[in-house]
């Protein structure tokens, strides 16, 4: 594992970790911001590179579609324990079929109550 630590000048230290796919990456890219957002996880194909799914992991990524976003950041992707679908962290940005359910609950649009509020001057 490789550590890259930046100091901010404000006494506190940054530190991230290029470990695995990202090994080859030069310091000075994997702290630019805008090669972590170049960079993204965003296919099921490049989870399955770098992780085992479970098989709720790999229903939810593919029934998700539109409707659940996937886009990790390789620093966020590091944080990903590779064998503990119940991890935290993991949940978080990794979609489950549980999340693509629908519920009478549900609302077509939940936005749209905030989108037609008329504020008042």
């Amino acid at each position: 594992m490789t550590n890259f630590a930046t100091e901010k000048g404000d006494g506190k230290e940054f530190v991230s970790h290029a470990p695995g796919c990202w090994d080859d990456v030069a310091p000075e890219l994997w702290k630019d911001w805008k090669w972590q957002l170049k960079n993204r996880v965003t296919s099921l194909a490049q989870l399955e590179k770098h992780l085992d799914l479970s098989e709720e992991e790999r229903s939810g990524v593919l029934l998700s579609g539109d409707k659940l976003a996937l886009a990790i950041t390789p620093h966020f992707f590091n944080l990903i324990p590779r064998d503990n679908p119940g991890d935290p962290i993991r949940r978080q940005v990794i979609p489950r079929i549980e999340e693509t359910w629908a519920s009478p609950y549900d609302m077509a649009d939940p936005a749209a109550k905030i989108r037609t509020c008329r504020c008042r001057d």
